[in-house]
């Protein structure tokens, strides 16, 4: 049984019910998407093919509501590393259950 309905719920429960789908997208990209973790932006906009602009706005959700955290990317102070917290693993594994 896909758990991805219970999920919906849960998101509309915490206030994301008008954006729980991209919401949804966004942390399935951070937890399964191109490549290995850790995600960057820009490469989160190519997997979704997306703006970048996007990207970020869906990023501060997921870090505002402690789905995922920013980590500077030590080689490259311009850009930061998205990786998922505890949360927003657990609730993307249930989603792709």
């Amino acid at each position: 049984m896909a758990a991805y309905p219970d999920v919906l719920d849960y998101l509309a429960s915490i206030g994301l019910d008008e954006t729980a789908h991209r919401f949804g997208r966004l942390l399935i990209a951070v937890h399964c998407g191109h490549g290995t973790p850790p995600r960057t932006i820009r490469g989160l906009a190519g997997f979704l093919g997306v703006p970048a602009s996007s990207v970020v706005r869906g990023v501060d959700r997921l870090v505002a509501d402690a789905f995922a955290q920013r980590t500077p990317d030590p080689h490259d102070g311009r850009s930061v590393f998205i990786n998922l917290t505890q949360k927003g693993a657990e609730l993307a594994q249930r989603m792709v259950a």
